[in-house]
């Protein structure tokens, strides 16, 4: 007390503060997912509140033992502190909300950052593949979208034999789950036998990107016997393309043409059905994506034309690859 008055109580900014530096730092909230987004008002602990930042909206999921997860949008400052820990299927989609997972509260399929996260004693097997807890080394877009619930047409985390990789996931054709595995756009440009197997593969939404030395094991991710393959041209806003199913046995990386064709090719848009047939591709060699046409005028799936550049028919401004296993 000084000159007959009492110290002015602390300011809620300065409570929040106070609360952060009680915090360990392995028990703060941690970011998870690229899908941003909320859970339902009945998963809430206390009604929405505002807080200055997500590390005080962190501090407040701490001072309640039923908080397992927090949401928080840095446009409006709303802080919801969650009950449990979010899942695709549990989540409404928006872009300024952050998700973050308090550690050591999720459970089978919920989001997470760190095996230790992953606390459901009846999937023993769990660790955080993708973000996710899962007994799954690898977590394709086909799993995201078929077992998890995520939309698609949107970068996502994924997991490859156990390394958390980025994929940029897709719909087409009323088919979820096409796994992003080469973009090219303006033609050969700088590509070359070299980066066309990685490029930004950090980045799957980036104009030139590549991640053809993971394509492989992508297609062998799945139980069945065949893998999907999706190819896409854009020019303007005119979009065609093809897809068609191809055995698990053969590679994507080819180095040489085989006499043999596969039928099964649904065409998509205005390509001559003549001239859009996928062939059975060798295991053997390593080579990246192209559509060339033979003296036959058929066209062949493969992925350096015999110049070893990659083709892109300066007609078109892009080419996409997908994988469906």
């Amino acid at each position: 007390m000084a000159g007959g008055r009492a110290c002015d109580p602390p300011s809620p900014r300065l409570l929040l503060l106070s609360l952060l530096l009680l915090i360990p730092p392995s028990r703060a909230c941690m970011e998870t997912v690229l899908q941003n987004g909320t859970m339902a008002d009945a998963e809430l602990v206390v009604p929405q509140l505002t807080v200055p930042s997500s590390c005080a909206c962190c501090a407040l999921c701490h001072h309640h033992d039923t908080c397992s997860s927090i949401s928080f949008n840095a446009v409006s400052g709303a802080c919801r502190l969650y009950s449990s820990v979010p899942d695709f299927s549990r989540i409404t989609v928006d872009a300024d909300s952050a998700l973050f997972v308090r550690p050591g509260r999720s459970n089978h399929l919920q989001f997470c950052r760190h095996d230790s996260d992953c606390v459901d004693p009846a999937a023993a097997g769990d660790r955080c593949h993708g973000r996710v807890c899962t007994d799954d080394l690898t977590v394709t877009c086909r799993d995201l979208a078929e077992t998890m619930g995520a939309p698609m047409n949107d970068v996502y985390y994924g997991s490859l034999d156990g390394v958390t990789t980025k994929y940029y996931c897709a719909s087409h054709s009323g088919i979820d789950g096409w796994t992003l595995i080469s973009r090219m756009t303006g033609g050969k440009g700088s590509w070359s036998r070299t980066n066309m197997m990685e490029q930004n593969v950090d980045s799957p939404d980036n104009p030139t990107y590549s991640q053809l030395s993971r394509a492989n094991d992508l297609s062998l991710a799945g139980v069945d016997t065949t893998f999907q393959i999706l190819v896409l041209f854009t020019k303007g806003t005119d979009q065609q393309g093809f897809y068609g199913t191809v055995p698990v046995q053969q590679s994507l990386e080819v180095s040489a043409y085989s006499p043999d064709y596969m039928t099964s090719v649904t065409i998509i848009g205005s390509i001559n059905p003549t001239k859009a047939v996928l062939p059975w591709m060798p295991s053997a060699g390593s080579a990246l994506l192209s559509l060339i046409p033979d003296q036959g005028g058929k066209y062949f799936f493969t992925v350096l034309n015999i110049y070893g550049q990659p083709y892109l028919d300066a007609g078109k401004t892009t080419a996409e690859y997908f994988v469906r296993e």
